[in-house]
């Protein structure tokens, strides 16, 4: 089925147009002139004409003065086969555009069309983070604290001395794109990233959080609305796209920036946002020629299609070994960028170019072919179109302030507890939609740099930055945008050899798949967005789906994540002491691959409980190390870990009791479920004297009578703490004293025949089912041993009903001898735990407690 997205007025001038050779789309700067308003189409008296195939610049610009003599006009500029015209304002510029056609040499002939910045949206709020929203590899997430994550240290050598050192950059709390986007996963990485040429209304080069050192990480390009080297920003809105990008992170400036590399500004845009198709194309022929360039970020746009400006942005994404075979540059190879393109602030699935071009459907000249490929469309592989993601505290249409967003998928008028969304699950109010936006990226409430080395329109007129601090929260798809251009930047960094294909390809499938898609069936007229009328609920749509046709569809869309298109991912570890369940102040965690070490970060607060481990090769095996003293024996291996792509993970392994080294045998059990009420036993048979059970106190609820034990008399062995249920720490360890003369034989294991055994029960509840289990065995202040319960322990197939003691109430976790650690992995059933492989049967209640040593006796038999 074939899609008309024009607005009316714009149809009726591309038809009107249509026999002179014009394609339809909006443009971007003119230099000075006149101000035009958003409904003005095309610069008035102003004709783009391209000339045949092998004409060079100059013949081009010969021609055009030509015909500028014999129709009275003038050449106001001259490209690559192509020349901008100017006549009268009041000329008939449907006749002119039909005489110039027929000139000898001509090809094409179209307005020179208006673009403009997408609509600003009114209302951005500055937000304070209170925490951020991390994201687990595992699907689930965790709230973390700003506090928290400010305390956290990285360990590393600055000027030859090893420091702890903020392991987050020290600004950027009300950056909530920043986090959302993966940021701070990939944000120490040192390789450089490419530049990103910023074709906009200009940048504040002399803008503080730009200078690192005495340099700044904006290169000014060209002014093609001046007609000059500097491109300063009159609006604000080019400045603002360059602070997600490239702000100089960790220098105790406002906000971070997701690149580490430099912008190359580029103005095109006037004072007011608006600009030309002509200095648009020349925009992007500038930054295509540009070697330091291999990003370009375009947050403009209109709802028409230029062909001058598809021929730039063709010249721009074809790989640098292929040829241009027609249009403005034909008989030059391409430059290979990839190109970053708002999608529009209209509420719309209706095309805004150039965004729509990075569908494969749409055609050269606007039309598409929906949904087969349009054979004329050589650039949509090397383009991307960005949508705008909510915010994490978004309360636009929120109409009853419940923190959800109500979408009425059923249609009958009445809010449904599964009709509820989270804010970031869903789209801006204001973004554009359909099957022709590639990705989504944070765009409404983003912090980010505006001038400050002088004066800009936007503050003048409209009151941003009203404490002038260099700073203004604004939303819009050109907000979403920059974001994905810089994790394209970061991506090639280090992927040197992907070519802009490859990069685009990376970036949509590596992308956040936790977006929400549904609709609302009463919506009239699936192209309007939120300015429908029809729809019942707080909002038309979370994204579309396919509810009201397949090409509003949207649920094709991922949320950025740079971390993930660098292929990178983050571990997060909790070290607490095993014996009291305090955080384990000062001890240090690093993780290697190998033998390189890849960071190093340390639990440098009181309270501080979990650190991050950043920037981490993803698909690697890395060796998570603990070192404390007092407590480890150097550095201790606690896990060995395949680092996830984009994304924390946190899972038991890499939670981890360390038990002070004071000459005593430590068994410590980590799980995963921290609402799990799991236990840690030690039972030592001892056929030649006494048996005993450490574990959690129970008079028998179980069948059998336990004592905590006691490390200075019978049993000389001490349950130490209540995990689970008892604090909500997983966690649970026993201290066993060694035989005398020893350091690595538990007390009574003085034969071949003693064993300690080692379980993990759940008195039959279900939270043995499914829950990942670790049991370490440490020994002057070194692990000997660990075992690791991955199965089910489901051993019936009946899920386990509560209570009725059916499966997975015991897991074995090995046994020690003579200082010998064996690993265990076996699941029973019963409250005799008969099963146990290594020594029969857990004893019964009416093994009654020894009448003189007050220690259970010996255990019972099968």
């Amino acid at each position: 089925m074939k899609f008309s997205r024009f607005i009316n007025i714009l149809a009726v001038t591309a038809m009107m147009f249509a026999t002179l050779g014009f394609s339809y789309a909006p443009a971007a700067a003119q230099s000075g002139g006149p101000e035009f308003d958003r409904d003005a189409l095309y610069v008035p008296g102003e004709l783009i004409v391209t000339f045949g195939r092998g004409a060079t610049r100059g013949e081009a610009h010969a021609s055009a003065l030509k015909i500028s003599k014999s129709f009275h006009g003038e050449v106001m500029r001259s490209g690559e086969q192509s020349s901008l015209l100017s006549f009268d304002e009041d000329a008939d510029i449907e006749s002119l555009a039909q005489e110039i056609v027929r000139q000898p040499g001509v090809v094409r002939v179209e307005p020179n069309y208006i673009r403009w910045i997408p609509e600003s949206e009114p209302g951005a709020t500055a937000h304070t983070l209170d925490s951020v929203k991390f994201r687990g590899a595992d699907g689930s997430t965790r709230f973390v604290s700003m506090d928290q994550l400010k305390k956290m240290r990285t360990v590393k050598k600055v000027n030859g001395r090893t420091q702890a050192v903020p392991s987050y950059p020290v600004e950027g709390y009300g950056q909530w794109g920043w986090w959302s986007s993966s940021a701070n996963i990939i944000w120490p990485e040192k390789v450089v990233s490419p530049a990103v040429c910023v074709i906009d209304t200009g940048v504040d080069a002399k803008h503080p959080d730009f200078m690192a050192g005495s340099s700044s990480r904006i290169i000014n390009g060209y002014d093609f609305v001046d007609d000059d080297a500097t491109p300063n920003d009159d609006n604000g809105h080019g400045t603002h796209v360059a602070g997600t990008i490239t702000a100089v992170m960790n220098n105790k400036k406002g906000v971070s920036g997701i690149s580490n590399g430099k912008v190359v500004a580029v103005r095109v845009l006037t004072a007011q946002g608006w600009g030309t198709s002509w200095n648009i194309g020349e925009g992007i022929e500038y930054c295509a020629n540009r070697t330091d360039v291999k990003v370009i970020n375009m947050s403009l746009g209109g709802a028409a299609a230029s062909s001058w400006e598809f021929a730039a942005l063709e010249y721009a994404v074809t790989p640098t070994t292929t040829v241009i075979s027609s249009g403005p540059f034909a008989g030059l190879k391409g430059k290979g960028k990839l190109v970053v393109v708002a999608a529009g602030n209209e509420s719309t699935s209706n095309y805004s170019f150039p965004a729509a071009w990075a569908a494969p459907f749409v055609c050269a000249n606007g039309s598409d072919t929906y949904p087969l490929d349009c054979a004329d469309n050589t650039i949509d592989q090397a383009l991307i179109s960005v949508g705008a993601s909510r915010s994490w505290f978004s309360i636009n249409s929120d109409t009853n302030a419940d923190g959800f967003l109500w979408v009425d998928t059923d249609g009958d008028g009445l809010e449904d507890g599964n009709e509820l969304y989270y804010p970031d699950e869903c789209a801006a109010d204001f973004s554009n939609y359909g099957a022709w936006v590639n990705i989504t990226a944070p765009g409404e409430d983003i912090l980010s740099t505006v001038p400050y080395s002088y004066p800009f329109y936007d503050e003048y007129y409209w009151g941003e930055d009203p404490d002038n601090d260099g700073y203004e929260s604004y939303s819009g798809t050109s907000m979403a945008a920059p974001h994905v251009a810089a994790a394209a930047a970061r991506a090639w960094s280090v992927f040197p050899a992907f070519t802009n294909a490859n990069v685009k390809t990376q970036l949509l499938a590596t992308g956040d798949t936790f977006l929400s898609f549904a609709s609302d069936p009463n919506m009239t007229d699936p192209t309007a967005g939120y300015a429908d009328t029809g729809y019942q609920g707080e909002a038309p749509y979370c994204w579309p789906d396919a509810t009201n046709g397949v090409f509003y569809d949207s649920s094709h869309l991922v949320h950025l994540n740079v971390a993930a298109a660098m292929n990178r991912g983050a571990l997060w570890a909790e070290v607490y002491d095993a014996v009291s369940g305090i955080p384990l102040k000062g001890a240090t965690v690093k993780a290697f691959i190998g033998a390189t070490l890849k960071d190093t970060t340390t639990l440098a607060f009181d309270g501080e409980y979990y650190t991050d481990l950043l920037n981490l090769p993803a698909g690697a095996t890395v060796d998570v190390k603990v070192n404390k003293a007092g407590y480890t024996y150097g550095d201790q291996v606690v896990a060995h870990h395949v680092v996830p792509a984009g994304y924390f993970d946190w899972g038991p392994w890499l939670t981890v009791g360390v038990p002070p080294n004071n000459k005593r045998i430590h068994v410590v059990a980590d799980w995963e479920f921290a609402n799990s009420d799991l236990d840690l036993f030690t039972w030592e048979a001892n056929v030649t004297g006494p048996g005993f059970i450490v574990g959690p106190w129970d008079p028998g609820s179980s069948g059998f009578y336990i004592d905590e034990g006691d490390l200075t008399d019978v049993p000389y062995a001490r349950w130490n703490r209540d995990g689970g249920f008892g604090d909500f720490l997983p966690m649970e360890s026993i201290s066993i004293a060694p035989k005398p003369g020893t350091t690595n034989i538990p007390y009574y294991n003085a034969t071949v025949a003693d064993y300690y055994d080692f379980l993990v029960t759940d008195y039959a509840d279900p939270g043995m089912l499914n829950n990942y289990v670790i049991v370490r065995v440490w020994v002057g202040g070194k692990i000997i041993g660990f075992a690791e319960k991955f199965n089910t322990c489901d051993t019936d197939g009946a899920n386990n009903i509560a209570g009725d003691g059916d499966d997975e109430v015991w897991w074995w976790a090995g046994s020690m001898n003579k200082g010998v650690y064996t690993p265990g992995d076996f699941c029973g059933v019963g409250d005799t735990w008969a099963n146990n492989p290594t020594d029969g049967a857990w004893p019964y209640r009416e093994n009654t407690r020894d009448s003189t040593s007050g220690i259970p006796g010996r255990p019972g038999t099968k």
